[in-house]
């Protein structure tokens, strides 16, 4: 499953769901929802409600598009479409994800929970944690020599051809594409994670966030987002798969 598509796919799937149900992302909707079959429209609206409901945002969960709370609430995470097919199940999800939150903001009267934003609802603010934005820093900062370490003679110019080049270097110094995936991989993938994400960034006009790893959110006319660590292992999988995706921010 990849993750990113299913993501830009929940806004047109809830524009088309607006002529037959009311999508106000009530508790009261979860129960008028018509039988599903599976349908993956209704997915959609059940995790974008519970998103109103306990903030945090979609993730993959064991290979299925699913929905994780705002960490603070401690929940497990809801995979829509195991759900959708029985309200009363998405009502006590939903139940529980409310209750979690009246419990935490009873604790802690200035907390609301934060949600990462669905492409094509609504600008939201960049997301991210202090250790993001040291780790943003440092990379910037790290570039140059990062350059002087791994690819002295390449140009890097933040140009959408520019992105072949760096999976073709990175490609040459890891040993698998699945080493991009951890979060300790460290040098040289963090660096490239940085030139992959500052690239896309000013080609859709977007800002950095804090996708369950370094991402990019708000890119281009469709407001899309993108989870760094993904694509760049679809870069060393797929030849030109990363000059394509910059720029189809454009459109």
């Amino acid at each position: 499953m990849d993750l990113d598509v299913w993501v830009q796919g929940v806004q047109p799937r809830l524009a088309a769901l607006e002529a037959s149900i009311t999508v106000d992302f009530s508790r009261d909707s979860l129960v008028r929802l018509p039988p599903a079959n599976g349908n993956d429209a209704y997915a959609a609206y059940l995790g974008e409600t519970l998103l109103r409901v306990g903030g945090g945002q979609w993730a993959e969960v064991g290979g299925e598009p699913g929905v994780t709370a705002d960490p603070a609430l401690g929940l497990p995470p809801v995979v829509p479409r195991e759900l959708v097919d029985d309200p009363d199940a998405a009502t006590r999800a939903y139940d529980e994800w409310a209750a979690a939150v009246a419990a935490k903001t009873a604790a802690e009267p200035g907390w609301r929970p934060t949600m990462v934003p669905t492409p094509g609802f609504a600008d939201a603010a960049v997301t991210g944690t202090p250790e993001f934005d040291r780790w943003l820093a440092a990379q910037e900062a790290d570039f140059p020599a990062w350059v002087k370490r791994w690819a002295p003679d390449v140009s890097w110019d933040f140009s959408a051809e520019s992105l072949d080049r760096l999976a073709a270097v990175l490609g040459r110094l890891v040993p698998n594409p699945d080493v991009v995936r951890d979060p300790a991989a460290g040098d040289p993938v963090d660096g490239a994670l940085w030139y992959l994400g500052e690239t896309c960034r000013r080609a859709g006009d977007g800002q950095w966030s804090w996708l369950d790893g370094p991402g990019l959110i708000n890119l281009g006319p469709r407001r899309a987002q993108m989870r760094l660590r993904n694509q760049l292992r679809s870069g060393l999988i797929t030849p030109n798969y990363l000059s394509a995706k910059c720029a189809s921010l454009l459109h």
